[in-house]
């Protein structure tokens, strides 16, 4: 005889709601604030927030999570390189900098 799988208590829906709201506001306030202080460092932090994301929700979504994960990463990449360029050429130029660097490690590593 097998035992029947626990749901989980109320008040853990509860409390894990709650931490994902409060995770999803505070990355909202971080966003804001960055973009506040200058545009090239909201638009870069956005386009971490987009990697991340497409990384761990999108890919496990088929065909269209990676086609929606690549097109997030790609507009959120492409208007933080546009920003940076109306803003401060020689950092936009460290942000493609950045991204072949990385690029190139993820390829270089096992996880390609």
């Amino acid at each position: 005889m097998s035992t029947p799988p626990e749901s989980p208590s109320t008040d853990r829906l509860v409390q894990e709601a709650a931490g994902l709201l409060l995770s999803a506001a505070g990355t909202l306030l971080v966003l804001f604030a960055l973009g506040h202080i200058h545009p090239v460092l909201g638009s870069t932090a956005a386009t971490a927030a987009a990697l991340g994301i497409s990384y761990f929700v999108l890919r496990t979504r088929g065909r269209r999570g990676r086609i929606a994960s690549w097109t997030l990463i790609g507009v959120t990449a492409l208007t933080g390189i546009v920003t940076a360029f109306l803003y401060m050429q020689p950092l936009a130029w460290v942000e493609i900098g950045a991204a072949a660097v990385t690029v190139g490690a993820w390829l270089a590593s096992e996880g390609a």
